[in-house]
């Protein structure tokens, strides 16, 4: 099931970038699933031009020990893109996992996202790519969906693996 979800990230990202790089500055990217993508860069990265974006998503995750299954309003994203040369660029993305609370096992899971929730995050993406790797100037109303504050239970942060890191997003906004 994990191996579809990766291409699902793969698949959306293809679309996405066809219409908002490739078409608009005849560039392709490619983006690569990451378990050990750390937030922050090395000093010879930010000098190949290595960028970093962190979002937080709506995702579902599905305990492979008990079947429990629940929603997290703030599964931690992170990518690192860049410009390689003239003919394109690179994405690596970092989904943070979370354990099951209710059969305490420490198997760290990953989550599912629909596909309108990827269509979202990888659009914020395509704009901070277009803004700092070819200088657009982007409206803070692009693509922006209307954000309404939803309670949710609290976020715990013993089982989410972006805590247990100190790498949380809980604070990014979530569209």
């Amino acid at each position: 099931m994990a191996g579809g979800q990766y291409s699902s990230w793969a698949d959306v990202f293809q679309s996405i970038q066809e219409t908002e790089l490739v078409q608009r500055h005849g560039h392709n990217w490619a983006l690569q699933i990451k378990y050990d993508l750390t937030d922050d860069l090395t000093s010879d990265q930010r000098q190949n031009g290595w960028k970093i974006y962190q979002s937080s998503s709506f995702g579902r995750f599905t305990c492979s020990n008990c079947h429990h299954v629940w929603n997290s309003a703030r599964v931690s994203l992170t990518f690192h893109y860049c410009l390689i040369n003239s003919e394109g660029g690179e994405v690596y993305l970092r989904t943070y996992r979370q354990k099951c609370r209710s059969c305490s096992s420490d198997t760290l899971l990953t989550a599912e996202f629909e596909q309108d929730k990827m269509d979202d995050v990888l659009m914020r993406l395509a704009n901070k790519i277009r803004k700092n790797c070819y200088n657009e100037v982007i409206s803070t109303n692009a693509n922006i969906n209307l954000f309404l504050s939803k309670k949710t239970k609290p976020h715990e942060a013993s089982l989410c693996e972006a805590c247990m890191l100190g790498k949380c997003n809980r604070d990014a906004d979530i569209y």
